[in-house]
């Protein structure tokens, strides 16, 4: 009966080892997978298998590679929560030197860098899309967006320019009424006859330089519209005619 517990005693001692070193094994063949993927850029996969070779083996290492990891899946919670447990020597059979601690608190700082970049830029593009619903709700009232507003204004600009071309026309039409006989003395005569000449190249100017702001302005409209229109809807158009003293706007729907 002795020698049976002898015998028992001797396979015990020697059953523990075996696991330690079967755990190793297995914590060194994670860490090479972990490696494979990580060259290959899988940094997620790479992440979960280096945590996993921890649990096989209490290696800091294995949480500092884990967070390199998940840094470039740019996980950076589980990133900086798995450098600072590799920085509690507390927790693990083997943990880090003292060079590597100092990669680790680099590490850390880049983290907090790359954090706080990406924060950033998600709060820029949040932004972006609330300015974009803002200008799709606008565009929904008046049916143009801030393209289609430039153009109007440059319109309203054109109409503008046609009434100074229409008051000139009227003044030049007066002047003509009273150079028709019977006039006044030949200087009332040249007088008259210079504020017509100067009537008629004010009109024409305010016609020609109306005529290209009605030109632009409806060609920045029709692009706005034409953007707006659906494909399974008749879009509406603008049309322009233009006479030797004249210009017509056509708006249709």
């Amino acid at each position: 009966m002795n020698r049976f517990f002898q015998h028992l005693a001797i396979i015990t001692l020697l059953s523990f080892p075996a696991v330690a070193f079967a755990q190793s094994d297995r914590a060194i063949e994670l860490f090479e997978q972990a490696t494979v993927a990580y060259s290959e850029k899988a940094y997620g996969e790479a992440a979960t298998l280096y945590l996993s070779a921890y649990e096989h083996e209490k290696r800091a290492i294995f949480l500092f590679n884990a967070s390199k990891s998940l840094r470039s899946a740019e996980s950076f919670d589980a990133a900086k929560k798995a450098a600072e447990r590799s920085l509690d020597d507390s927790l693990h059979d083997h943990p880090l030197t003292e060079a590597q601690k100092k990669e680790v608190g680099e590490l850390l700082v880049e983290i907090d860098t790359l954090q706080a970049r990406k924060k950033a830029e998600e709060e820029e593009l949040r932004q972006a899309k609330l300015k974009a619903l803002e200008v799709q709700a606008e565009r929904d009232k008046t049916r143009f967006s801030q393209t289609g507003v430039v153009g109007l204004s440059i319109l309203g600009i054109s109409g503008g320019l046609f009434g100074g071309m229409a008051y000139f026309n009227n003044r030049s039409r007066q002047t003509l009424v009273a150079l028709a006989p019977p006039h006044g003395s030949r200087e009332d005569y040249d007088r008259l006859s210079g504020e017509l000449e100067q009537h008629q190249r004010r009109g024409k100017i305010l016609l020609y330089t109306g005529m290209g702001f009605a030109v632009l302005g409806t060609s920045v409209l029709a692009w706005d519209l034409m953007t707006l229109e659906s494909p399974d809807e008749e879009g509406a158009s603008l049309s322009l005619g233009v006479g030797p003293s004249s210009a017509t706007l056509i708006w249709r729907f």
